[in-house]
Order: structure tokens, then C-alpha cells, then sequence
């Protein structure tokens, strides 16, 4: 819930382990599934482009999503912190990445007193689109679900443009919910 996210944020930045945090904050802002984001690989990630690319999804469909800004100062610090893996979520294992962050998602619950688990975070993230009246065509599109048999939908034509200004304002919101991030202030101007 929205007013959990405070206590949760603040556990988990305080993670020891910056892959199992990263790797939270990565599912919480950009809606991925978790079994997307554990084998994130660094050629996956253009963060010139501001892009995620994955190929291998639930609907066997290739998805490209933009990158939030928050998230996007996560991603580089996670890609060169990485020099000797090509997994953004490397394990301690050579040559893998992790499979069960259970242990770092245990220390957040503890210490958080907020129960979760990872798809409650890609809940959160659809709950705060839908929040922000955001077309159900721009949020399908960016958790990659089937648009379905509408027909209206199959003249839609969407470009990765189109779902940035989405993706930011979903970014801001959740941030903003977990007081990571003052709202932005309103200045009168002068006429």
C-alpha cells in the first residue's frame, strides 16, 4: 500500500546488498516482471538510448521499455559496478546472476514491518498508472500485456516516445509516495 512505501523505500535503501537493492528499486519503478529483471543483462540496457530491451517475455514478444530517470541513475551505477559480469544482478557465483533475493527481500519485511512480495511491486506500479489516469492502452504496453480484442486498439500505432512521459510521471508519483523525492513546487510567476 501507498502508505507503506515510506518505511519500505527507506529499508531498502539501507540494504547491505546494493544488488538486491538495485534489483527491488529496478522492479518498483519499472513495472518488470521478476523473472524479467533477474537475468538483466548490461547489452540489454542502452542507457545513451534510455532503453531496456528484453527478448525473452511472457508472451514471447521482444518489449522495449524507456527508462525513468531515477531509475536510469540505479542502472549506470549498477552496470559499472559490475566490470566482471554481464548480468546487471550478478550473484555471488561467477558467471551468474541471482535467482532467490528471498534473503534480502526477508531483511526489507523485518525491518520495514511491510509485507511484500516482488509482484506486489509491479502491483504498485500498474495501481500508481492507473491512479494518474493514464490510458489503459499506454499501461498494457508498458508492463507488455496482450492488448486484447479490441478493436480500437489495432489502430493504435505506439512508439517508445510515446510511453517516456508515462514512465516518468509513474516514477515520480511512486517516488514522491516514498518521500524519496520532494513534489515539485509551484512558483508564481510574474505577468
Amino acid at each position: 500500500k501507498s502508505k507503506d512505501l515510506p518505511k519500505w523505500f527507506k529499508a531498502v535503501t539501507g540494504l547491505k546488498s546494493s544488488v538486491v537493492r538495485d534489483y527491488l528499486l529496478t522492479l518498483l519503478l519499472s513495472g518488470l516482471r521478476r523473472n524479467e529483471a533477474l537475468p538483466l543483462e548490461k547489452k540489454m540496457i542502452d542507457l545513451e538510448e534510455r532503453t531496456i530491451t528484453l527478448l525473452d517475455t511472457k508472451n514471447n514478444k521482444p518489449f522495449l521499455i524507456p527508462i525513468p530517470n531515477y531509475l536510469h541513475k540505479v542502472l549506470k551505477v549498477r552496470i559499472k559496478a559490475n566490470d566482471g559480469s554481464k548480468y546487471i544482478f550478478p550473484s555471488r557465483m561467477k558467471g551468474r546472476h541471482i535467482t532467490e533475493p528471498q534473503s534480502g527481500i526477508n531483511a526489507v519485511i523485518k525491518t520495514s514491518k511491510v509485507e511484500f512480495c516482488s509482484h506486489d511491486l509491479r502491483r504498485l506500479f500498474v495501481t500508481t498508472a492507473e491512479a494518474l489516469d493514464l490510458s489503459p492502452f499506454v499501461i498494457k504496453r508498458l508492463v507488455n500485456h496482450a492488448i486484447g480484442s479490441d478493436t480500437t486498439s489495432g489502430y493504435i500505432v505506439s512508439d517508445l516516445d510515446r510511453l517516456r512521459g508515462p514512465i516518468q510521471k509513474i516514477e515520480n508519483k511512486i517516488l514522491q509516495l516514498a518521500k524519496a523525492k520532494e513534489p515539485g513546487k509551484v512558483v508564481k510567476l510574474k505577468q
